[in-house]
């Protein structure tokens, strides 16, 4: 069943936001940044200690995560801030917190989340994250961008850790990155997307993007005029090929993508199926890039 809006509660709601207070020049996301930063003596000194033993993925210790993302770039950090008003209008501002998640730890590598959220109960569910990868040994923090930036992107990311990787020449890491649009920004149209993101650590050069293949995505959409919903739902399943010595030569991804219509005013209108798609995704590993590529 779908909630339908009619025209003109439609039209209220889009006009009652407009005139929400937000700050000048607000951003609905945090920027997508790559940087590489040193972390101050203290810092690297609290972290050392820390991760001397294996740790598991959870939230960090408030202290030592207050010690981490102080060290991130002043644009990333006032721009948690910013975003409240938009997520909440003006009674949640000033309610930004930043929480740091550890993803996974393997020897001198620590894999973060770093996740701008609010302290209110009622946006608990709101937040938006960025990946970061901490070296311990060197007390350098690099973030990772996950996709483009810009200031109109609504588009907030929420990070789960997959699985590492052998790849010949570099340690492989994947993980799951999902995509939900900013509640600043609801209407007749939603989207959601899951993709599986590989990164490969060389031993040269720094972190480099290997491959990213969408594995999931449901799209819905609303039209008065006439009464239409549609909705697009696409999966796919994603299997690693061995190679020589045990390392990862290849991805497959077997899609399936199917939209459909419901026509009518009742909210129980029977769906029809307008297209359907189905395939096989193919990428080959390139040790020369450090990269999966597209393959026939």
């Amino acid at each position: 069943m779908m909630l339908r809006l009619s025209a003109g509660r439609l039209l209220l709601v889009v006009f009652s936001f407009a005139f929400l207070p937000r700050p000048a020049q607000a951003r609905m996301n945090l920027p997508q940044v790559r940087q590489v930063i040193l972390l101050d003596e203290k810092a690297a000194g609290t972290v050392q200690d820390y991760f001397a033993s294996p740790q598991v993925a959870g939230e960090l210790p408030a202290p030592l995560g207050d010690s981490i993302s102080s060290s991130l770039p002043d644009s990333l950090r006032s721009a948690c801030g910013n975003l409240m008003a938009g997520w909440g209008g003006e009674s949640a501002s000033g309610s930004n917190l930043w929480r740091v998640r550890l993803l996974d730890h393997g020897g001198t590598r620590v894999w973060l989340a770093f996740r701008c959220c609010s302290r209110l109960p009622e946006l608990a569910e709101t937040y938006d994250e960025r990946l970061a990868l901490l070296r311990v040994d060197t007390a350098m923090l690099e973030l990772l961008p996950l996709g483009p930036d810009a200031e109109n992107d609504s588009d907030l990311y929420h990070l789960e850790f997959a699985m590492p990787l052998a790849l010949a020449g570099a340690k492989g890491f994947a993980f799951r990155v999902k995509t939900v649009k900013s509640p600043c920004c609801d209407g007749p149209e939603s989207h959601s997307q899951e993709r599986l993101v590989i990164f490969a650590d060389p031993p040269y050069g720094g972190i480099i993007e290997s491959l990213a293949v969408v594995t999931a995505r449901d799209d819905s959409s609303h039209s008065d005029n006439p009464e239409v919903d549609s909705t697009t739902t696409y999966r796919a399943e994603v299997n690693f090929e061995g190679g020589a010595k045990g390392f990862v030569s290849g991805v497959t991804a077997a899609f399936r993508e199917e939209t459909k219509e419901f026509r009518g005013e009742s909210a129980i209108a029977e769906p029809h199926t307008v297209s359907q798609r189905s395939g096989v995704l193919r990428f080959r590993w390139n040790l020369r890039t450090f990269k999966f590529e597209a393959a026939r």
